[in-house]
């Protein structure tokens, strides 16, 4: 007598009981067999035809093979074996992962190598099978549980794309309605600021400078939400150009001047003889700079010193770097770590009460990788902190270009 099996769960039916609805069971499952054993494939080949359910299976001995096969056919689930003649081990699974990202992917190994598929299950595989130990119950059951985890996840990856999206469509849109009411009220500071209507007297002046501080400080938050949301929505635009760093430096730290004069800091720049051109977006990196010069102000006492300096790049002569460091408070090292995420705030120590949104430096971070160089951070706590950046390099055969 032939044992029912439960075509969901895998578990044997009693006999006589009713089998339950099989809605995955009622379309056929395409199954592609990477396997390069004509003995181990025949013997799954044959299992999966006495499984319930129906399945259409393709068999394929090499990585390349199933690339191909992939590229011109859907799946439903994989089968791949860890030992391959053009992949061998985790390559055979992150081949077969980076190919079909959304099918569900199970891989198959000796006894002796179950730590790597555990490790491609850390990198993304559904399950695995032991071979030898395949029988009709465990690879029934491994291929519905692939098949059932791998829609979850892409049910889950939807929901949290979804998600953001209505986050980032509500913050622009709030964003947008902030800027009129800003607007008037920076407008009308400003003009009791410049005394149009009548004299004011020294603690109205103080209030007003208080109202437009902190309507700059309101503003700048509601550009990098914006900004944000551009970066999130892909509508980041880099326009690279032939650019003078020296004069992009010195133009970007001369209207700092006032404010590091008002707290008693030295800001001076360093530049190299001989700097090359840059081939880079000067509105960007103007952006960043001014972003780090802020922060460096920000964060720096009186007394002390900003420094801004731009030279060739020793290491690599093809970028610049531009650089930004201070004599202030300095990064805690462990806030150091991740201070270029979203989200991540300005030190807890800050006496001053400095608190942001924490999406100027993660900003800071999206704007120059999308011009091809790098940010970091370096910082002796409670002595200052350095910021360095690159640009590469303008060479007369480089191109005006566009990058989302």
């Amino acid at each position: 007598m032939r044992l029912e099996v439960n075509p969901i769960s895998g578990t044997a039916l009693p006999p006589g009981a009713p089998r339950p609805p099989r809605s995955m069971n009622e379309e056929t499952v395409r199954v592609l067999l990477l396997e390069d054993s004509p003995s181990d494939a025949l013997l799954i080949r044959e299992t999966l035809g006495d499984s319930p359910g129906r399945f259409a299976v393709t068999h394929v001995e090499r990585l390349a093979a199933a690339v191909e096969h992939l590229s011109r056919h859907e799946v439903d689930v994989i089968l791949c074996d860890l030992g391959l003649p053009d992949a061998a081990g985790l390559e055979a699974a992150q081949g077969m992962r980076s190919a079909a990202p959304a099918q569900a992917l199970i891989v198959m190994t000796r006894n002796n190598d179950e730590e790597t598929a555990a490790e491609a299950l850390r990198q993304g595989a559904q399950d695995y099978l032991i071979k030898g130990n395949i029988s009709t119950y465990s690879i029934l059951r491994s291929i519905r549980f692939a098949i059932s985890r791998q829609r979850a996840q892409s049910d889950i990856e939807l929901i949290r794309r979804r998600q953001l999206r209505l986050r980032d469509e509500f913050i622009s849109n709030v964003s947008h309605e902030l800027r009129s009411p800003l607007s008037a009220i920076h407008q009308f500071a400003r003009i009791l600021a410049d005394e149009i209507p009548g004299a004011l007297n020294e603690e109205q002046s103080q209030y007003t400078a208080i109202i437009l501080k902190n309507a700059g400080q309101l503003a700048a938050m509601i550009d990098n939400l914006l900004e944000v949301t551009r970066i999130q929505a892909g509508k980041l635009t880099i326009r690279q150009q032939c650019i003078l760093p020296e004069k992009l430096v010195f133009d970007t730290v001369r209207s700092f001047q006032s404010a590091a004069e008002l707290k008693g800091i030295r800001l001076c720049t360093e530049l190299d003889v001989n700097l090359p051109p840059a081939y880079a977006d000067p509105l960007r990196v103007r952006q960043v700079l001014e972003n780090l010069l802020s922060n460096a102000v920000q964060f720096t006492p009186e007394g002390g010193t900003v420094l801004v300096r731009a030279r060739l790049n020793p290491a690599a002569p093809a970028f610049l770097i531009l650089e930004v460091s201070d004599t202030g408070c300095g990064i805690e090292p462990e806030v150091l770590q991740r201070v270029f995420e979203r989200l991540a705030h300005a030190p807890k120590h800050d006496s001053a009460g400095h608190r942001g949104l924490g999406l100027g430096l993660y900003i800071c971070r999206e704007l120059v990788s999308r011009q091809g160089g790098n940010i970091w951070a370096e910082s002796d706590f409670g002595k200052g902190a350095t910021f360095r950046f690159t640009v590469p390099v303008y060479f007369p055969d480089d191109r005006h270009i566009s990058v989302i």
